[in-house]
């Protein structure tokens, strides 16, 4: 299981967006979300990454797993393209990749006799 939603609920004021949301995500899932303005997509992926609180449920990911995401709406005064901004999103993977790197080489090249 990568992800577990549990009877999520979301209210901003008196507009309920989220209602006894409940779904579960393996491995090789493919999903889709989709649905009119204003129902909550966004609300439940801000949920999942952690940057709204549920009012009610729960959601957890599976240990390790991470989830990103593209905001609709960028930071104010942000100026970069769609390539330059899934590039800067990727960088951490970049570096973790060459301190693994790094890691290999030095793990080949030691001696322990």
């Amino acid at each position: 299981m990568l992800l577990t939603i549990s009877n999520l609920s979301k209210a901003f004021g008196d507009n309920q967006v989220l209602s006894g949301v409940s779904l579960t995500m393996h491995r090789g899932d493919k999903w889709g979300l989709v649905g009119a303005n204003g129902v909550g997509k966004s609300t439940l992926i801000k949920i999942v990454v952690g940057e709204v609180e549920p009012d009610a449920g729960t959601a957890e990911l599976a240990v390790g797993i991470q989830v990103g995401y593209l905001p609709q709406v960028l930071a104010a005064g942000d100026t970069l393209t769609v390539d330059e901004l899934l590039a800067r999103a990727q960088e951490h993977v970049h570096t973790i990749e060459a301190q693994l790197r790094g890691l290999e080489a030095r793990m080949a090249g030691s001696d322990d006799s």
